[in-house]
């Protein structure tokens, strides 16, 4: 995997092989009107579509999404975490990495 020296990744989770994985993202933002399609959006720099997605109000500043990709490489997975970062909008971003053929597991 090629990392990104400007992004500090260097505790990127390494799943074993090069196959596709499933990535689990639990994303944290600002109530904005735009702000799930903001997020919704990063998705697509995959040139795939979620699996599923929710979204939930948390309290009276925030929205919860979580969202799930399948078959996506980490290097793409963890790109896409990073671009999450970098929206305004969005408070926290997290991404848990599990081979495709292990069993779905719930976001904490």
């Amino acid at each position: 995997m090629v990392r990104d020296v400007y992004a500090a990744d260097d505790a990127s989770p390494a799943v074993a092989g090069n196959g596709p994985v499933r990535a689990k993202y639990r994303v944290l933002i600002d109530l904005d009107p735009t702000g799930v399609s903001r997020v919704v959006h990063q998705f697509a720099l995959s040139n795939l579509a979620p699996t599923e997605v929710h979204c939930v109000r948390v309290d009276a500043d925030s929205i919860e999404v979580v969202a799930s990709m399948e078959g996506l490489s980490v290097a793409v997975a963890e790109f896409i975490r990073r671009k999450l970062l970098q929206l305004t909008c969005v408070f926290e971003a997290d991404c848990r990495i599990e081979p495709l053929d292990a069993a779905p597991q719930e976001v904490a």
